[in-house]
């Protein structure tokens, strides 16, 4: 607090003091004769003359227009009576009002009821009572209630909300037969689903072209011969038949690692060739095999050379008859 603080409480401070002093002076030289309530007249122009106990009287009332009696507890008034008008004293000097203001009572437990406090003084001179000041008759006070229960509403309503009491715990609910017994969630037909159908196994066909006077093709015309059947040059480095941008079958050199390079073709040559279909594939297999076979013997017939089996025979019609006949039923059998 500031200096100019501390010199307005000590000027308060001494103030009310001195109020208090002289009140209590005044009290104990001229004690108040006791004063009955008599009601004014409506009509009445001016109060009557004063007395000399009026300054008295006017600090007495300076909290309070209520009469005031000399002994005896506070009584409320049951009606109210017109304002009256005061007029200043000229013959005593007026008194200064305390500015202090009462301190308020301290709130009582929630669980105790309104009640009305009072907190009299007792003056140990004359036996008078007096507000918590020494000035007017004690006043009735409401101490204010934090929390309390309103009128007429029921106290175990009030409780605590985290009290845990017999009403707060949920019952148990019961679950009705219908869905104790209700089957589970898993549909029934994921238990008897059709099995999925076995892979179907691959069958691989396979023919060599070898040069029929047992010498060797050179790579420019091998190049240029495959290139006039329509095959490409692809995947693994090896020539292929394309349909739908998959291989039907392949060609490919016999020695190893059987890779046909056009980069070496003059540098380049092979004792023969080897043609191979793995089935199923793009296309179906018979036609296929009859791509595969015209191939064959027209790569053949432009290297000078001659076409065998798997089995290294020479291929005829009965070869080439029990060929499709293979190929036919293991179609069947993979149902493609």
């Amino acid at each position: 607090m500031s200096a100019l603080q501390w010199a307005l409480l000590i000027l308060s401070v001494v103030i009310v003091v001195a109020v208090v002093v002289i009140s209590r002076r005044d009290r104990d030289a001229d004690p108040l004769p006791r004063r009955a309530a008599k009601p004014r007249p409506a009509d009445a122009e001016a109060p009557p003359s004063r007395t000399s106990a009026e300054p008295v009287r006017e600090q007495l009332d300076i909290f309070d227009d209520a009469p005031v009696d000399d002994i005896g507890p506070a009584e409320s008034v049951s009606e109210p009576r017109p304002a009256r008008r005061s007029e200043p004293a000229h013959d005593a000097a007026p008194l200064l009002r305390p500015s202090i203001k009462p301190v308020a009572a301290e709130p009582t437990s929630p669980s105790a009821a309104p009640a009305s406090i009072v907190d009299p003084t007792l003056d140990p001179l004359t036996g008078k009572q007096y507000d918590e000041f020494g000035v007017g008759r004690p006043r009735r006070r409401t101490a204010p209630l934090l929390d309390a229960t309103p009128s007429g509403a029921d106290p175990a309503a009030a409780a605590p909300a985290n009290e845990s009491t017999p009403s707060d715990v949920a019952p148990p609910v019961s679950v009705p037969a219908w869905v104790r017994s209700a089957p589970s969630a898993t549909p029934a037909a994921a238990g008897t689903a059709a099995p999925l159908p076995p892979p179907v196994e691959q069958k691989i066909v396979a023919l060599l072209i070898v040069e029929r006077n047992g010498g060797v093709i050179t790579g420019n015309k091998l190049h240029s011969a495959l290139a006039a059947q329509g095959l490409v040059f692809g995947a693994k480095q090896i020539y292929h038949r394309l349909a739908r941008n998959e291989s039907v079958f392949a060609v490919a050199s016999l020695t190893k690692p059987g890779v046909l390079l056009p980069a070496e073709a003059t540098q380049f040559s092979t004792p023969g060739l080897s043609a191979f279909m793995v089935l199923p594939g793009p296309v179906k297999p018979l036609n296929a095999l009859h791509d595969m076979l015209a191939t064959t013997q027209a790569l053949a017939r432009a290297l000078n050379a001659e076409v065998y089996d798997s089995k290294k025979q020479p291929l005829s019609s009965e070869t080439m008859r029990a060929l499709q006949a293979d190929v036919e039923a293991w179609a069947r059998a993979a149902q493609v």
